[in-house]
């Protein structure tokens, strides 16, 4: 039987630290997914929760963040209240994004941001 427990490291970045997400209400699961919270790489939405584990150990996954274009490294998010992203490699990194708001929806939009700028630097 597949469960968290299960799941490989991340495949872009190695790290081991993952994360499950659901949308349900009153304790059913509409969508499920695994993303890695270092460098945002994860699966397609499921219905299941065992099918995204299964589509993560299978290396069925999304890359958020392009590897470096310096070293061709993994990245990832750095800062709290300024947000940039940084080559773990090399240390290239992005300017900074100040959150415009104090909340999910602020570091939401300034990793959005950092990401749209990271992925267009590595084309």
């Amino acid at each position: 039987m597949l469960n968290l427990r299960n799941l490989k490291p991340c495949p872009t970045c190695g790290s081991s630290w993952i994360v499950s997400q659901d949308n349900g209400r009153d304790g059913m699961t509409f969508e499920a997914w695994i993303m890695c919270p270092e460098c945002k790489t994860s699966t397609a939405r499921y219905e299941y929760e065992s099918d995204a584990i299964k589509a993560w150990n299978d290396g069925e996954v999304e890359e958020f963040l392009k590897r470096c274009p310096c070293c061709g490294g993994a990245a990832e998010f750095k800062g709290r209240k300024r947000i940039h992203i940084a080559c773990k490699v090399c240390g290239l990194r992005t300017a900074s994004f100040k959150l415009p708001w104090d909340n999910r929806d602020g570091l939401n939009l300034a990793m959005k941001t950092a990401s749209d700028v990271w992925n267009k630097r590595s084309d």
